[in-house]
């Protein structure tokens, strides 16, 4: 920089740069299609939400997603946002997370424990199972988060409900689950 030093004003940053060509790629992508939740179901085998029944515990509820299938949801903190936190660990390692610390300062959040993340020894066979089930194990996990959804958005606590992931799998369940 001729000794000068960076320039401070109107300098671009690798952010800013990054954010310009983001802005043109998200600009030439066409809409999504109305009809992209129904196809992204009928791919993961998507069973009709089944308004499910919640029982409640000392430090949140147990709530039953499919036949036979309990999903424990831990709450921690308050608020009028509820976030719902999809982890791929048990819901008391993810609880644990600063992430998961600092978001229950400011609102109340759902530590969910998908199928299965409590048993790491049988992950291996949760995820052959679909094979013989018909429906991915993301699937799964994306169908316990909406219902966990369905759940918080029927009891009328909350101004909004948001879903976040931690993880590749987890993170991607929750992609799906917004887009269901």
């Amino acid at each position: 920089f001729g000794g000068k030093g960076i320039p401070e004003e109107n300098a671009e940053t690798v952010q800013s740069i990054w954010t310009a060509r983001a802005a043109e790629l998200r600009a030439g992508l066409p809409e999504m299609p109305k009809t992209l939740p129904e196809k992204i179901g009928e791919l993961l085998r998507m069973p009709d939400l089944s308004h499910p029944e919640a029982a409640p515990t000392d430090r949140g509820f147990l709530l039953t997603t499919d036949p036979g299938v309990q999903v424990p949801v831990l709450r921690m903190g308050t608020g009028p946002q509820a976030v719902i936190w999809l982890g791929e660990a048990d819901f008391e390692t993810e609880s644990r997370r600063s992430e998961v610390q600092a978001l229950a300062r400011h609102a109340s959040v759902f530590v969910v424990e998908p199928r299965g993340a409590s048993m790491p020894a049988e992950m291996h066979i949760l995820r052959h199972a679909p094979i013989v089930m018909g429906r991915p194990l993301v699937g799964m996990w994306a169908y316990d988060l909406l219902c966990v959804v369905d759940f918080l958005e029927g009891q009328q606590e909350f101004d909004r409900v948001f879903v976040a992931g931690s993880g590749r799998d987890m993170g991607l369940a929750c992609l799906l689950a917004s887009v269901l």
